[in-house]
């Protein structure tokens, strides 16, 4: 018997890529204390270093049965080469359930901690919630962010990534360009993260698979990302934008695989807009 799942906001839906406004010196490419993971969104567990993509022995906190749920999950849907910029995995207890954080000044190494109720969560739910952080990952590496000067112009937004632009190269950048106008992109810079403005983005462009895609680019890109490598059905306008990533060989392979595994997820329903 199927189950009609439905992810409701804010638990489920929320993360973002975490990084620091202070100086380089204050950076540390070791993801093993919270303060490296970052305490803004709730308290850091637990933390396993991730190496060469795989993970690598606890290097805080107690041995924690939730956190390699999270892991189980990321690693049926993603193998150690798309891991490579990963270095720790968390559990943490708070609001969101999930988030992306930066490791160092030059955006080579990054954390995932999920928080605890979204690891307890269906099967499901838990993997979107993992493709969606893994998303976020993927475009901010610095292999697809640029500190130069040749950068693109729309997706340079101070918030989304503060040492650098993302190139024409990134998959953000060319998706800020197709699906967020300009008039759009001014008003993030005075309302990044908000639900008001997201829900007024809702009714005036039925493109957005939640809600939530409606926050922000980054935002909007992890959420379409996440529906369309595991399947998730979505309607209407919002069919273009999934269809964007099937532009990419890349991610279609991602989603090829995740199919053959029989890790797709056909009964999962966002929280439309």
């Amino acid at each position: 018997m199927t189950r009609l799942l439905v992810l409701l906001t804010p638990l489920v839906l929320f993360s973002v890529v975490l990084a620091r406004a202070d100086s380089a010196s204050s950076w540390s490419s070791d993801p093993c204390t919270p303060e490296s993971m970052g305490t803004t969104l709730g308290v850091v567990s637990s933390i396993y270093r991730i190496t060469d993509g795989e993970i690598d022995g606890r290097c805080y906190g107690p041995v924690d049965d939730d956190l390699f749920r999270a892991w189980q999950a990321l690693d049926a849907i993603t193998e150690p080469a798309d891991r490579q910029a990963l270095a720790g995995f968390a559990i943490y207890d708070g609001r969101f359930a999930g988030f992306a954080q930066q490791l160092d000044a030059d955006a080579s190494s990054f954390a995932i901690a999920i928080e605890r109720d979204a690891t307890r969560a269906h099967p499901d739910s838990l993997r979107y919630v993992v493709a969606h952080e893994f998303a976020h990952v993927l475009t901010s590496h610095h292999s697809n962010v640029w500190s130069g000067n040749e950068v693109a112009t729309v997706g340079c937004l101070e918030a989304e990534n503060r040492y650098g632009c993302v190139g024409w190269g990134n998959y953000l950048a060319t998706w800020t360009h197709q699906f967020w106008p300009e008039s759009e992109i001014d008003q993030l810079e005075v309302a990044y993260r908000s639900s008001t403005e997201a829900a007024r983005r809702c009714v005036s462009d039925g493109r957005f698979v939640s809600e939530y895609a409606a926050t922000n680019p980054g935002e909007d890109f992890a959420e379409t990302f996440a529906a369309f490598v595991l399947g998730v059905p979505v309607d209407g306008a919002a069919v273009t934008k999934v269809q964007f990533m099937a532009s990419y060989p890349d991610i279609v392979a991602l989603r090829d695989r995740i199919a053959a595994r029989g890790l797709t997820t056909p009964n999962l329903r966002l929280a439309a807009c």
